[in-house]
């Protein structure tokens, strides 16, 4: 059975990949983790971790998840899906932005074992993955 994991970076780093194991690379902008041989294809996303919806909170010039990236992201997994890959998505902790890209990928992939880290997801992102991924109807005004 194919699993989905989130992971922190550093756990990451050092971890040597399964076979059949692919990966979405979550950084601060402008840094790249140092990611070991053999993954199978690598997706390298540069955000930081920051909610819209609590605007108070964010930067001006806060680099946000977008719908490009969730595009993107969708058309990774859902590629290494129908190949049955395993997919690590890693963020700073493991925990907010790849916690909150695996959570879009399981309820889309239901056929997927869960096999990540305790997550507190960030729900910008995880709605913007949910709606990249389909799992929102069009024109539901309750996602961004």
């Amino acid at each position: 059975m194919p699993w989905i994991a989130n992971f922190g970076e550093g756990y990451v780093e050092h971890l040597t990949p399964d076979a059949g194991t692919v990966i979405i690379s979550i950084t601060e902008p402008g840094r790249k983790a140092r990611l070991p041989k053999g993954y199978e294809d690598v997706l390298r996303l540069e955000f930081q971790d920051y909610d819209p919806s609590f605007s108070a909170r964010v930067p001006e010039n806060a680099v946000l998840f977008t719908r490009q990236m969730a595009a993107q992201a969708s058309r990774f997994a859902r590629r290494h899906r129908e190949s049955g890959k395993n997919i690590v998505v890693h963020c700073a902790a493991g925990v907010s932005r790849s916690g909150a890209v695996v959570e879009a990928l399981l309820q889309a992939f239901p056929e997927y074992e869960d096999r990540g880290w305790p997550r507190f997801p960030n729900g910008y992102v995880r709605s913007m993955m949910k709606r990249a991924l389909g799992l929102v109807p069009l024109g539901f005004d309750g996602e961004p």
